[in-house]
């Protein structure tokens, strides 16, 4: 008897809860990992009557980093590309110089319900995943998604690459603001007897492949690419992207007399087949002396 379970397997592998779980499988295996899958999140948090903006993030691991200094919190979407988004074309702001990527790093305290403030620290580097420096980092600012053909562009707007790093943010912030009691699957974050630091890292995890191609931005001529400059390059095993952030999520630092407003925060981009080798080289992190940056939130 025909139980239609050939039907449902292609309407399960299209909404890309399996890929969510695969991921969390993998990542679940690694070395010092707990996971939770499928938890809720508010963001902006609610504000009396006013209330927030609710939603879930796919994957929260955290690990020990590799000195045992600090627990590496990774807020992770995982996005399963369709036939019309297989390639993710990623541009770099080759003009920002120096370059600051940025990740948000807190403490938690004696119970679980408490912080210390909320620091925005651009003196974050991953040795193992080729960010020794902060020039290694890619300071993606634009991004298309191209079918697997490589003939058009995306059109759909709930498929933009926009909309993962956008969830994956707000996610991040979320879970750096507060700390609720349990997390299930998360004893980490329970324990109480000491005093612990934390590294926030926001992670897409994508069945697409990822891009940064070269062109020599000085010789566009009438907003185009000539014939012959355009280098598409090799398929990365991750990226770095510098996300725009609202006021609520942003920071601001000292110039001179006066205080700068900055609304971004780097974003890991991975491609599925590497988030193994990902997730065991991002615990090589390293955070300099560097004094950090309070956050508005801090």
């Amino acid at each position: 008897m025909d139980d239609h379970s050939e039907q449902i397997r292609q309407i399960l592998n299209f909404s890309g809860f399996p890929f969510q779980h695969h991921c969390a499988e993998v990542i679940g295996s690694q070395d010092g990992f707990e996971i939770a899958v499928e938890v809720p999140f508010t963001d902006p948090q609610s504000n009396g009557a006013i209330l927030g903006v609710h939603g879930s993030i796919d994957i929260l691991a955290v690990a020990p980093d590799s000195k045992a200094d600090r627990l590496v919190c990774f807020t992770i979407e995982c996005k399963r590309a369709k036939e019309e988004t297989k390639n993710w074309i990623l541009l770099p702001n080759h003009k920002q110089s120096p370059k600051w990527p940025t990740f948000f790093t807190t403490t938690r305290a004696e119970s679980s319900e408490k912080r210390g403030p909320l620091y925005a620290n651009r003196h974050v580097t991953f040795p193992e995943l080729g960010y020794a420096r902060s020039v290694d980092y890619e300071y993606i600012v634009n991004g298309i998604e191209v079918n697997a053909a490589r003939t058009q562009q995306n059109r759909n707007a709930d498929e933009k690459i926009y909309k993962p790093l956008r969830q994956v943010a707000h996610a991040a912030h979320a879970f750096e603001t507060t700390f609720p009691k349990i997390f299930e699957g998360v004893d980490y974050l329970r324990q109480t007897e000491d005093k612990i630091s934390l590294i926030s890292v926001p992670v897409v995890i994508t069945t697409a492949s990822i891009y940064t191609p070269d062109f020599p931005r000085d010789k566009v001529t009438n907003g185009d690419i000539e014939t012959g400059d355009f280098k598409l390059g090799e398929a990365k095993k991750w990226v770095t992207y510098e996300f725009p952030l609202p006021d609520h999520m942003s920071y601001s630092v000292s110039r001179g007399f006066d205080a700068t407003h900055i609304g971004k925060r780097t974003v890991f981009i991975v491609n599925d087949k590497y988030m193994a080798e990902f997730f065991t080289k991002a615990l090589g992190v390293q955070v300099s002396g560097h004094p950090p940056v309070p956050s508005i939130d801090g």
